[in-house]
């Protein structure tokens, strides 16, 4: 079996064997199975956005989990720009990682932040929205997308906005515009972080 992800391994019980590496192709056969070098003009690279967005928290690439590489960048994040009191609030889904690797590092040298990994909630029945052409169409889609759990936001002056990556920032500027309009002292302040590194 040859599969994009190893979680799809993962599901059916097989046993990952090594990474199809650049410049090789694998040949499937009722016979056999080859993989034949046609180049060796090669480097390794592969898409950004991978271990930022695609890929599941439980896939590896190059044996490196997508979850710990996310998380990882989210330690660094608060390493050199941590906060000091509010709740970390991720854009679900993929954000989470990072969220969660921010919360941990920062939580050592501020212990007055707290983790709400469930303020907003998903719905898996919307897909992709940056692949949307029409931005109106995109505004749309955005507000089917997630639900916001206003109880968590009661009586909280700080709020750290986690996303992924900014594309066309439709998902961080409905989610601002969601907390902003809700009822509160007045005195609410959102801050906003990018689990991605700046490419």
């Amino acid at each position: 079996m040859v599969a994009s992800e190893t979680c799809a391994l993962d599901m059916i019980g097989a046993e990952f064997v090594r990474d199809v590496m650049p410049g090789e192709i694998t040949v499937i056969s009722p016979k056999d199975i080859k993989t034949k070098k046609w180049t060796n003009n090669t480097s390794l690279k592969f898409a950004v956005f991978e271990f930022i967005y695609f890929l599941r928290p439980d896939s590896k690439v190059f044996r490196v989990e997508a979850g710990l590489a996310r998380q990882c960048a989210g330690r660094r994040l608060a390493q050199k720009n941590p906060i000091s009191k509010g709740i970390i609030v991720p854009i679900p889904d993929s954000a989470n990682e990072f969220a969660t690797g921010f919360f941990l590092e920062n939580f050592k040298q501020n212990p007055a932040t707290v983790f709400q990994p469930n303020a907003f909630l998903r719905s898996h029945y919307v897909g992709r929205t940056f692949i949307e052409p029409l931005h109106k169409n995109r505004e749309m889609i955005q507000r089917q997308k997630f639900n916001t759990r206003t109880s968590l936001f009661h009586e909280v002056e700080d709020v750290i906005l986690f996303d992924d990556s900014l594309i066309r920032s439709t998902v961080i500027s409905r989610r601002v515009k969601d907390i902003a309009s809700l009822p509160g002292n007045g005195k609410r302040r959102i801050h906003g972080r990018i689990g991605s590194p700046p490419y």
